[in-house]
């Protein structure tokens, strides 16, 4: 399905232009005057060249901190502190927060690009295993949202990257970042939805965010001191993952609905897994009680790390349970 969005004005986010006797304003009252034909902007980082003004648009170009020329102007989604997006010769549109300072004006010095429709595709998707909405398109990127079980998500393009269990297809959801399909009840129509474009590398300043939070460290059962030596083991370098087979390495492995083998009323065996038997982990979790790091499977039961062959987390980084509305 395609939205063909000409009609701004029902979207009180996007800017609404008139025209008057004095000439063509936007909704700020920016009075539309420029005449000359192009100037030379630098991105100051990196960016998003995309498609329409608006940051759910896919991007046909990733930018570097090239110069680039620009041809005209739109009014679009609000980034940083402005609305004004540059139209590049490459046809595409790159946010003015995104380019260095510009000593002029290009409101008052290039021409307005014209009205620019919103377009873009979407399908309904259901979450099945817990899923890291990442920055890009592999485990390795930043962690910007956790959907739990069973979530109701909208995914709106489509792109190709790391395979996870097989399933090298990535979609983009209105939370601006990107699931793996193998992670879905089902696979989204992709020649119903938009390519989003290419690849792209990490967010700025992604480093100095605390890992697989995407900024906002939710409350879990760790301590700090866990936490510091924790972060130490992830600067080794372990890849990050989820949905991860590994096999057991005990005769017979419990699976548990809660982290631990001490079980009540609320706590029970749910199911047994039996030598080299390949179980699929989702993420990972300690005991109340103890240090015992248990995996969560797709089984949606929890199974100790040291009933595998290798503990995945000695090969693997994988999110923590807690990071999830397990929805169970």
């Amino acid at each position: 399905m395609i939205f063909l969005l000409t009609a701004l004005a029902a979207l009180p986010s996007y800017a609404q232009f008139v025209r008057d006797d004095s000439g063509l304003e936007d909704a700020a009252g920016l009075a539309i005057t420029g005449t000359i034909r192009a100037v030379n902007g630098t991105v100051e980082h990196t960016s998003f060249c995309r498609t329409c003004p608006y940051n759910i648009c896919t991007h046909t170009i990733t930018m570097g901190a090239d110069t680039y020329q620009l041809t005209c102007w739109a009014s679009g989604d609000l980034v940083g502190d402005t609305k004004v997006w540059l139209k590049t010769a490459e046809g595409c549109f790159v946010p003015e927060y995104d380019l260095v300072e510009y000593e002029g004006d290009y409101v008052a010095e290039l021409e307005f690009c014209g009205d620019t429709p919103l377009v873009v595709t979407h399908e309904p998707a259901i979450v099945r295993y817990l899923s890291e909405c990442k920055w890009g398109y592999s485990t390795s990127r930043e962690s910007i949202k956790y959907y739990g079980r069973d979530a109701d998500i909208t995914v709106t393009c489509w792109a190709e990257g790391e395979a996870i269990m097989n399933d090298h297809y990535w979609y983009k959801t209105l939370d601006y970042c990107w699931v793996s399909g193998s992670g879905l009840w089902n696979t989204p129509d992709r020649d119903n939805l938009q390519w989003c474009g290419p690849d792209f590398g990490y967010r700025l300043n992604e480093s100095d965010l605390p890992l697989d939070t995407g900024g906002a460290k939710p409350t879990d059962i760790w301590n700090d001191e866990d936490d510091e030596d924790e972060d130490e083991d992830d600067d080794e370098g372990l890849a990050r993952r989820w949905l991860q087979p590994e096999q057991i390495g005990e005769e017979y492995a419990g699976c548990y609905t809660c982290p631990s083998s001490v079980t009540n009323e609320t706590c029970h065996l749910e199911t047994v897994y039996e030598f080299n038997q390949t179980v699929v982990s989702q993420c990972v979790t300690r005991d109340a009680n103890s240090s015992t790091q248990w995996m969560y499977t797709t089984d949606w039961c929890y199974v100790n790390s040291t009933d595998f062959w290798v503990p995945p987390y000695d090969n693997y980084r994988y999110p923590r349970c807690e990071y999830f509305e397990l929805g169970v």
